[in-house]
């Protein structure tokens, strides 16, 4: 199933420091070109016969897809992070930053996790199909 473009939960001219215009381009081509793209390798990935496609091309086309759901996944993060109900801000403690730099901060927490523990498996050999996918 295709990935859907999240609706903007804010109304741009509302905002105070960025234009209405760069918002909205940012949203139609930079988030909607990132959610295009990780449509376009799942479904490049969805049509693998499996049984003979080469490894290293499997392994690309994954490596491209975390990039662009990384992208997707950060961009919506951003727009819902723009404007928020004082409600919100109580819930998501983290959301209550004077700017995006302290935003930053603490999201590069969770990828210098994420990057630490994959470092440690590059070493880790993988046959595919993984059990439980069916072959082509």
């Amino acid at each position: 199933m295709p990935h859907s473009v999240t609706p903007l939960p804010f109304k741009p001219p509302r905002l105070d420091g960025l234009s209405e215009r760069l918002l909205a381009g940012h949203y139609v081509n930079n988030y909607g070109g990132a959610l295009r793209r990780l449509n376009a390798i799942d479904k490049r990935l969805n049509e693998l016969d499996w049984s003979t496609t080469p490894v290293f091309e499997v392994n690309g086309l994954k490596r491209e897809e975390l990039i662009a759901a990384g992208s997707v996944i950060l961009h919506e993060i951003y727009f819902e992070t723009r404007e928020r109900p004082v409600i919100d801000r109580i819930a998501c403690p983290w959301l209550i930053a004077p700017n995006d730099h302290e935003v930053l901060r603490h999201g590069f927490v969770i990828y210098d996790a994420l990057y630490a523990w994959a470092s440690k498996r590059k070493a880790e050999t993988h046959s595919w199909p993984p059990a439980g996918m069916k072959a082509a």
